[in-house]
């Protein structure tokens, strides 16, 4: 996440491990299908954090 955009609330990282280190092998920044229905909670915490990162903290 480090080496995302500035202001980027969710990214999925794929990556694995070659020769000891780590291989990205894809950053996605724009996923249609954010599992939001995994976790109690999530769909108010990723509201929170898009209206935090446009400026209209809730």
């Amino acid at each position: 996440m480090e080496s995302a955009p500035e202001g980027c609330v969710f990214a999925r990282v794929d990556g694995c491990e070659v020769d000891g280190r780590f291989v990205l092998m894809e950053l996605e920044l724009i996923e249609p299908v954010l599992y939001l229905g995994t976790h109690p909670g999530a769909e108010a915490r990723l509201a929170s954090a898009v209206a935090a990162a446009l400026g209209r903290a809730r």
